[in-house]
């Protein structure tokens, strides 16, 4: 639900914004909502031609959430850990090479956001895995890619009523 209730802030303050769901095809829902297939390059090709002809505003932010729904360390399996990397590191990958590709002069600037995968207290603080490896990939694209280049934001697992205006905050 984060994504939603960014979208909400993101009305509030006249911006315009496109959710992105994952589905097994390309398809625009409405006018700001889409899903794609998160193994198909093509379908992240599609979708940011498709976001660049309907906008009104400069694409300025590309803030990717899927990472969120990574399950804790203690419910990760094999295969739920597969997914999330192809939610995570996969879907980032194939946006990146959409980006790049894209016929525009406004780079957007990409943000990665996680939850948990990052130890701030203590050493001995748990850390979510299923998601960390994309703390890796975002360090490699912000120095292949220094123009798309955004951020990466690790959201705290014990509070997260706060997490969207803790988004904004970050993002503004």
């Amino acid at each position: 639900g984060v994504s939603e209730k960014l979208a909400q802030l993101l009305r509030l303050q006249g911006c315009e914004y496109s959710l992105i769901y994952r589905g097994e095809k390309y398809q625009k829902l409405s006018e700001s909502t889409y899903q794609l297939n998160p193994t198909q390059p093509q379908d992240f090709e599609q979708l940011i031609k498709g976001i660049d002809e309907n906008r009104k505003l400069p694409l300025q932010k590309v803030i990717h959430l899927w990472s969120l729904d990574a399950p804790t360390s203690k419910d990760l399996t094999i295969t739920s850990l597969e997914q999330t990397q192809t939610w995570g590191c996969g879907s980032v990958l194939h946006l990146v090479q959409a980006l790049t590709k894209a016929k525009t002069d406004n780079r957007a600037k990409l943000w990665l956001v996680t939850r948990g995968t990052q130890s701030v207290k203590s050493l001995a603080e748990k850390v979510s895995l299923g998601a960390s490896t994309l703390w890796g990939m975002g360090r490699v694209i912000s120095l292949e890619h220094p123009q798309l280049w955004g951020g990466l934001i690790d959201l705290d697992s014990v509070s997260p009523e706060s997490e969207t205006q803790t988004l904004i905050q970050l993002l503004a």
